[in-house]
């Protein structure tokens, strides 16, 4: 017996030892193969697509052609496999991936994917086209969808409040006896799978914060006139037309897993859908006996019918000529600073602009009432928005002395209520002009040199004293003995040397932290400017805190770019700004005789001290001047 189990093992090890010899099988060719996971579908029920490549040494992910009626969508990552397989001695190897797609029908019919191409290392390998046809899962009375609108008639640009309401049959169990109450029923509505259309944002916000829709028992007619009873939600949007007619809703269709069926589950712990609610009204399961789960259900699906709201188009008929496209109800106020200027000073003028519009589609406000007494900066007003205000900011420059006011700013909207054009103005400003000094080169950028350098003042000690050749009587003067200093630099020069390398290896990241120290970026650019040895230098400085300014440090922007940039953030004082920059560009082409270097540099601090951001909007003055606009 013995002798007989030796020899079955030494057979064995020698087939295994000869099955290892053998050569493993040379990998087949590479294939591709599309299936779906079902024939027939329905309405509103997904349809996996999946594409399997085996044996591909590469590959590219395929692309899926859209097709009408459905909704395609990629399922993620694809699934990889590999399986090794050893018959009679003969080894091979199998490597597959999946890739998968969830296809969502939106109406019945027969559709067709075609086929799809799929490169292969050197070749391209097509699957074949994949049929399959989708019917309507009888909703009967079981569902309803309607959009309601608040106003008969409204224009496009104007506000539009809408309501979804949805109306789903509760499900009676006669053989249990029991009805799924509303919170159950909701939960039996394919948030995915459902097209939301203008309430999508309103259904993301109720996801985020784990909420829906409340929902109440009500009695609503089905479609032959009796009275039954459903649970009704409600979920309201707010939409701006863009163009006339009748309101486009059709991309909201409700799809609901209506259940068929009541079944019971071993798990004392397993609630309804995944312990969001119970099927007897409670927030916790029951934790005794088995749980009632909905064992079957079929999809039904309503697209929701929208009421009759017709959008008319703004009237052309007496269209004032400054009207920028604003419907609603707005008021306008303005705030200036300084009040007290000379004839050519720059004035920086806030504009606030409220109203129950979408304010981000609110334009500035014609300024052709300041043309006379001021010079208004040609850069494009674009705003920023803050709650229900749109702020804008603009440089403007007195034309002469005298000057006693800013000009009340008109703006023009259409009032639907009103059915009418309307004008609101904001209240006049007072200011105080008073006669400057003409607006010369030297105005701006300080004393303009002859090309010398300044005398040095004889009263002043000089900045440094030169010993060479130097012959006076105490050139051999007896100086102190040098006590103990050898020894402290022997200790101290080591470690301060280590710390200086430090310093030097990493100056890019130390520079970086100085920069966001309070003042640093003022410092850091006064001291590029005291190393300035031309205009260009000088702009180039300049540029730098510009850019500083935007928190964009290595911005490729022109200095007039970065300049309107800050003005439309809100930033004041960069007219002085500007000035220096093309006085510095004036003087680059200039004989270097002719350029007062340290005249740029000083002005070009002051200017850069000047730049500040704008005002808090949501002070007393400013809401003041919001709410006594004149009509």
């Amino acid at each position: 017996m013995k002798s007989r189990s030796s020899f079955t093992i030494a057979a064995l090890a020698i087939a295994m030892l000869s099955g290892a010899g053998f050569a493993a099988t040379p990998a087949s060719a590479a294939q591709v193969r599309a299936s779906l996971s079902t024939r027939e579908a329905y309405v509103g029920s997904p349809v996996t697509l999946s594409v399997e490549i085996e044996n591909a040494d590469s590959s590219i992910v395929p692309q899926i052609p859209q097709v009408d009626g459905l909704e395609i969508k990629s399922m993620g990552s694809p699934s990889r496999s590999s399986q090794t397989t050893i018959i009679n001695g003969r080894r091979s190897h199998r490597v597959s991936e999946t890739h998968a797609w969830r296809i969502v029908p939106r109406r019945t019919g027969t559709f067709e994917i075609p086929p799809i191409d799929v490169n292969v290392g050197s070749q391209t390998v097509s699957t074949r086209p994949q049929r399959f046809v989708v019917t309507r899962s009888e909703t009967g009375d079981l569902l309803f969808a309607e959009i309601m609108g608040h106003d008969d008639k409204i224009y496009v640009g104007q506000p539009m409040n809408l309501t979804l309401k949805i109306w789903v049959k509760p499900y009676y169990d006669r053989s249990l006896d029991i009805k799924l109450g509303e919170g159950d029923m909701w939960q039996m509505i394919s948030a995915d799978r459902s097209q939301w259309g203008v309430f999508s944002e309103r259904m993301q916000e109720l996801a985020e914060n784990n909420q829906r829709p409340g929902g109440e028992e009500v009695l609503r007619a089905d479609a032959d006139g009796n009275e039954h009873s459903y649970y009704q939600y409600e979920i309201p949007a707010t939409i701006y037309p863009k163009r006339p007619g009748e309101v486009d809703a059709e991309d909201v269709q409700i799809v609901v897993d209506y259940p068929t069926r009541l079944g019971k589950s071993r798990d004392p712990f397993d609630s309804f859908f995944g312990g969001r609610s119970s099927m007897f009204g409670g927030d916790m399961p029951s934790m005794f006996g088995p749980k009632l789960v909905v064992a079957d259900a079929r999809p039904i699906v309503a697209t929701a019918s929208v009421n009759a709201t017709l959008v008319s188009d703004v009237p052309t008929e007496n269209r004032p000529d400054d009207y920028r496209g604003t419907v609603g109800q707005y008021r306008i106020g303005t705030q200036a600073t300084p009040t007290d200027v000379q004839a050519g000073d720059p004035i920086t003028l806030y504009i606030g602009i409220s109203g129950d519009g979408p304010m981000e589609l609110v334009q500035a406000p014609s300024l052709s009432v300041l043309s006379s007494d001021f010079r208004v900066s040609d850069d494009p007003l674009a705003g920023i928005v803050q709650d229900d205000t749109k702020l804008f900011t603009v440089s403007i420059r007195p034309r002469k002395a005298g000057i006693t006011e800013i000009p009340a700013i008109p703006l023009t909207f259409f009032d639907p209520n009103r059915e009418e054009f309307v004008t609101v103005k904001s209240e006049p400003i007072k200011i105080n002009v008073t006669p400057g000094n003409n607006l010369a080169a030297s105005a701006i950028v300080g004393r303009q040199g002859n090309g010398s350098q300044p005398a040095a003042d004889p009263q002043q000690p000089q900045s440094f004293v030169s010993y060479a050749n130097f012959t006076g009587d105490n050139v051999l003067a007896v100086t102190r003995p040098m006590g103990d200093w050898p020894w402290t630099i022997a200790f101290v020069f080591p470690p301060l040397l280590f710390v200086g390398t430090v310093l030097y290896r990493n100056r890019e990241h130390l520079g970086h932290w100085m920069t966001i120290l309070p003042g640093s970026n003022q410092r850091a650019t006064n001291a590029m400017l005291d190393r300035a040895q031309s205009p260009g230098e000088v702009i180039e400085a300049l540029r730098m805190y510009l850019a500083s300014c935007l928190n964009q440090p290595s911005s490729t922007m022109s200095p007039r770019e970065m300049i309107a940039e800050l003005r439309s953030r809100g930033f004041s004082g960069l007219d002085e700004c500007e000035q220096t920059i093309e006085h510095c560009e004036r003087c680059s082409y200039a004989a270097s005789g002719g350029v007062d270097i340290a005249g740029l540099i000083q002005t070009a601090k002051s200017s850069v001290a000047g730049i500040g951001s704008a005002p808090n909007y949501s002070n007393t003055t400013m809401n003041s001047r919001l709410q006594g606009t004149q009509i």
